[in-house]
């Protein structure tokens, strides 16, 4: 995947990639592609009911009628798929503005296509290690018990700690491609606003923070690559 890093001052992050960009990209896609097909869908109804009002094909009408209505409902449930995917987009830029108060030295990379179906919202590349982090912007009182995310008292539907486990083993597939080296990334789980009430925990060994603790999970504790090691690293991925 071939980005072109934001020029900063040398006392600034390194930024590859647009935060949000896949997000917003994706839920248009899903939106209009289907609104295409039931458009033209819509071009077919409409000579099957000229067809059997001619015709009195009774049964013509009643499958135009149940294709309509699939159409309608379609339609009216597009507005939410669009905001939910627009609130997603918008949790990575809040994410990504306390990204770019990284120091010099470190490199972030947004919207990043491990293979295909799987795309990681931010890997951030720099003294303490190597880090794929997950954005969530979600509703609701959130909260790890027991070792499980939980939203309202309830267990979120699909688990976000089984997702990003699976795009640090994709990562590490990558890095080890392009370098020949295998290197594991820490996973962290980032809740954009302040609706995660714990502020920084684990949930089943992944960083669960809001955005705000972000930085503190990334720059505390001991570097463990040079400043070469970090080149090496950005470069397999830009």
């Amino acid at each position: 995947m071939e980005t072109q890093p934001d020029t900063h001052p040398a006392t600034e992050v390194t930024i590859h990639g647009i935060p949000g960009d896949y997000a917003r990209m994706r839920g248009l896609l899903l939106a209009s592609i289907p609104l295409l097909f039931f458009a033209g869908l819509a071009g077919l109804c409409l000579g099957w009911i000229l067809h059997a009002w001619l015709h009195s094909a009774a049964w013509l009408l009643g499958a135009t009628a149940l294709l309509g209505l699939g159409t309608l409902c379609y339609i009216l449930r597009m507005p939410a798929m669009l905001r939910a995917y627009m609130k997603g987009a918008r949790g990575e830029e809040a994410v990504a503005a306390e990204l770019n108060r990284l120091p010099a030295g470190w490199h972030v990379f947004h919207g990043f296509m491990l293979r295909r179906g799987a795309e990681a919202d931010h890997i951030v590349i720099g003294p303490q290690g190597v880090f794929l982090i997950e954005t969530k912007f979600w509703s609701g009182r959130i909260r790890v018990e027991h070792g499980s995310i939980r939203v309202n008292d309830k267990a979120s539907t699909r688990s976000p700690v089984l997702q990003i486990r699976s795009l640090v083993i994709a990562l590490a597939d990558r890095l080890e491609k392009e370098t020949g080296a295998r290197e594991n990334a820490r996973p962290v789980i980032c809740f954009a606003g302040r609706n995660f009430e714990q502020n920084l925990t684990r949930s089943d060994e992944v960083t669960v923070c809001n955005q705000h603790y972000l930085l503190d999970v990334l720059t505390q504790g001991p570097a463990r690559l040079t400043e070469d090691q970090i080149a090496h690293l950005a470069m397999s991925l830009a």
